[in-house]
């Protein structure tokens, strides 16, 4: 098994492939089946998420042709080793190679951190000692969070996962807390005067909080509607500028009866949930994991 850490993502781009080989009746075909012409307001965060996936492999499709490799090729053999790269980690910008360090594991307990273990990043100020540690068990890979402050992070690889108040995911480089549904106004005075404030948005209403180094609360978005997208702009929460936040990064599914699930809307860098603390969870090949400022890939050889 393999770990390959990435120390500097970097934002998603596409190759654009102009040959004659690719006839222009194909490349408007690449427009068909597409969500987002038809997407309401509320859905085109999604939709266009949905739609950059099925062109990305749309274009790795075409890609892969052989005449298609062959012109690039002849034409600069720095963009053909640009599109290896890119076919590896297509979620690098331009195919452009990653800061990368391999570790083996090659014992049954192996320990990361800054200062205790097999894996060290010394230089990270937001690992703990010993942050986590893999473990085999019967033929299989685990992760244990270690109760370090910063937390382990697994990347989402389904279509969606619970939240509970109280739960910890990162997007890009924000730090965001999940607090739950937005309490019940407090009971007024006996006359029956209401409280001023601002308008109470339509339920279900949760309250989403950012979290600053050190472990101080930033900014607190309260939303409503069952569909909360955050991420750069044009979002339910905007993040702002961030090279690792694609600008429909991720979205909070709320049913009426608040509770929360969250889903990745094919952001290029990933969402990642906190894994409880002193929690285990199985690895599997192509996992991403997130300890304080580094990120781990799982390669597990077949």
């Amino acid at each position: 098994m393999e770990l390959r850490g990435n120390f500097e993502f970097e934002p998603s781009g596409f190759f654009v492939v102009r040959t004659p080989l690719l006839p222009w009746h194909e490349l408007e075909s690449w427009s068909e089946g597409l969500a987002a012409p038809a997407a309401s307001k509320e859905g085109l965060s999604a939709a266009l998420a949905a739609d950059r996936l099925k062109l990305r492999e749309r274009l790795r499709a075409a890609v892969l042709r052989p005449e298609v490799r062959e012109a690039i090729f002849v034409a600069s053999p720095n963009l053909e080793a640009s599109v290896e790269t890119w076919l590896r980690e297509p979620e690098t910008e331009r195919g452009a190679g990653l800061d990368v360090a391999s570790f083996q594991l090659d014992r049954e307990v192996t320990g990361a951190g800054r200062t205790e273990g097999t894996i060290l990043f010394p230089d990270d100020p937001c690992l703990a000692p010993r942050h986590a540690t893999f473990l085999y068990r019967e033929g299989s890979l685990h992760l244990r969070d270690e109760g370090a402050p910063g937390g382990t992070y697994l990347r989402l690889r389904g279509p969606s996962v619970p939240l509970r108040p109280g739960d910890l995911f990162a997007v890009g480089v924000r730090l965001l807390r999940y607090a739950g549904s937005l309490p019940q106004p407090a009971p007024g005075p006996p006359d029956g005067t209401r409280r001023l404030g601002a308008p109470r948005p339509p339920s279900p209403t949760v309250v989403i909080e950012e979290l600053l180094e050190g472990g101080v609360t930033g900014r607190v978005f309260v939303r409503g509607g069952g569909s909360i997208t955050i991420g750069r702009s044009g979002c339910a929460v905007n993040l702002g500028d961030d090279p690792e936040l694609s600008q429909a990064h991720a979205e909070l599914v709320v049913d009426s009866a608040g509770g929360a699930r969250l889903k990745d809307l094919g952001s290029a860098h990933g969402t990642f949930i906190r894994i409880p603390p002193h929690a285990e969870r199985e690895l599997h090949d192509g996992d991403w994991l997130r300890l304080g400022r580094e990120v781990l890939r799982v390669e597990i050889a077949g």
